[in-house]
């Protein structure tokens, strides 16, 4: 007899994360009963900057062999869908790009990191820290360096809406010209919109719109169909704002998602790796849960 299908889980990874340590990840959901795994990386100049948004929603739509392989393997239903430190972008992203993910349970893992240049001075303070490199924290006050982040934003946004318009005018889009199939025309459209809007926020430092905008569209069951999301995160993690974390939680339930919230006490990101039960624990109750008829 065949035997039944697992869970499928789609994971977008944390920063800097290696191919060894993304393998260990799949073997311990492997180990955990899902079948159907995919991990999607989170580059960091790809996540992390306007320029990087820009690249990674032309990427997904764009049409070429990248995007049709991206579109397949991203654009399933999910049990699960697991971000890890800065994937929450990564999913954001996603969404945004119409990409048609599914799911029924979002884990947020050390994370959100939100889209503003404070939220990744944090991180890359904490980061410094972390790697012996606290000396630029104490010579670079990070007043200072938001100003810097903020700035570099600011002329990446100014960049890409310049080479956007450039690129328009000429009818190309990167490695193809994404108007000149008729049924690309929505694409091309809402990736017009899309470069507006972030290119704006970019240049005249409007990231609380951005922030709130990015909550929406993780948080939309009419999209993704996501009923729960489990935060699992240590509240004295230096790479995360307790306080972002706070504002998705009581966004939850005016969008219909249930929050379920484990503190935990191991490093950012560690608890799959150090105390992975706590992690499925959560999970296959939020799975029960969902799977009940209304």
């Amino acid at each position: 007899m065949p035997q039944p299908a697992g869970k499928s889980v789609l994971i977008f990874s944390w920063f800097y994360a290696a191919p060894k340590e993304l393998e260990l990840v799949r073997r311990i959901y492997k180990k955990k009963g899902f079948s159907n795994i995919v991990i999607q990386e989170s580059v960091v100049k790809e996540i992390a900057t306007p320029r990087g948004w820009y690249r990674t929603y032309d990427r997904f739509v764009s049409g070429d062999g990248v995007s049709v392989e991206l579109q397949a393997s991203l654009g399933q239903s999910f049990d699960v869908v697991h971000c890890m430190s800065g994937g929450f972008l990564n999913l954001a992203l996603v969404l945004s790009s119409k990409i048609p993910a599914k799911f029924k349970v979002l884990v947020l893992d050390s994370t959100p990191i939100m889209p503003q240049p404070k939220a990744f001075v944090r991180f890359a303070r904490a980061y410094m820290s972390d790697h012996g490199l606290d000396f630029i924290t104490k010579l670079l006050p990070e007043r200072f360096h938001t100003w810097i982040y903020t700035s570099r934003w600011g002329i990446g946004g100014a960049y890409v809406r310049a080479k956007h318009k450039v690129s328009s005018a000429l009818g190309l889009k990167g490695k193809r010209k994404l108007g000149a199939i008729p049924e690309n025309g929505a694409k091309m459209e809402e990736m017009e919109r899309w470069t507006r809007w972030s290119t704006h926020v970019a240049m005249l430092d409007r990231y609380d719109n951005m922030t709130q905008v990015t909550i929406e569209t993780v948080l939309n069951p009419a999209v993704s169909g996501v009923k729960e999301c489990i935060f699992l995160y240590n509240p004295d993690d230096p790479y995360i704002n307790p306080a972002d974390v706070d504002m998705v939680i009581k966004e939850c339930p005016a969008r219909g998602v249930k929050a379920v919230i484990k503190h935990v006490d191991k490093k950012h990101i560690e608890t799959l790796f150090r105390k992975p039960n706590i992690l499925f624990n959560a999970i296959d109750e939020s799975l029960e849960r969902v799977s009940q008829p209304n």
